[in-house]
């Protein structure tokens, strides 16, 4: 009610949000527990007799007071779900959006086309993403196409140089992409 009375978008959503993370709960399914029990669907869990520790109380009331500001939830969480992984999320960098997806997909169709144009199979298309941020676009297609894309991402800002980089090694290094972005 409080974030609806200040026009703060989303509200529900971004409450349900900060909770989980207040309640230190799962990343994939915390979120969705908490949405069953507003929704009276699981109103017999024992999330529901749950009693906020002073530190989880103190930890939401704080996320709450930074969203007030309209902080953006993906800085005040630090990460957000993108395609399919979840990347780090911190300011200055923009928080990726929806739209970010459909440029990927986009992207994702012309990197296809060119490769089923190429010759020679074993050379890989280079993309060059540039303001990369915290580098999901570049991580995404890297993801997608393993070895058949070169990923080069540059920025001119140092914190998002760093992000990048450190988004490409948690989700690309266990696939053994990191070489590839």
């Amino acid at each position: 009610q409080l974030f609806q009375n200040h026009d703060i978008p989303e509200p529900e959503w971004g409450a349900v949000h900060l909770l989980s993370v207040a309640l230190n709960m799962d990343w994939n399914g915390g979120y969705q527990q908490l949405l069953a029990v507003m929704d009276g669907q699981a109103m017999e869990t024992a999330l529901c007799k749950r009693k906020l520790s002073s530190e989880e109380a103190t930890a939401y009331a704080s996320m709450v007071e930074r969203r007030m500001k309209h902080e953006p939830l993906q800085y005040i969480i630090g990460m957000w779900d993108f395609c399919d992984f979840t990347l780090k999320v911190r300011a200055p960098c923009l928080c990726p959006r929806p739209e970010t997806e459909e440029l990927v997909d986009h992207t994702a169709l012309e990197v296809e086309r060119l490769l089923a144009l190429r010759k020679d199979k074993s050379k890989a298309v280079r993309i060059l993403d540039v303001g990369a941020g915290t580098g999901a676009i570049g991580i995404a297609l890297a993801k997608r196409f393993g070895d058949k894309v070169d990923v080069t991402a540059i920025d001119i800002d140092e914190t998002a140089v760093a992000l990048s980089n450190e988004n490409a090694m948690e989700i690309l290094s266990p696939l053994g992409n990191a070489g590839q972005y």
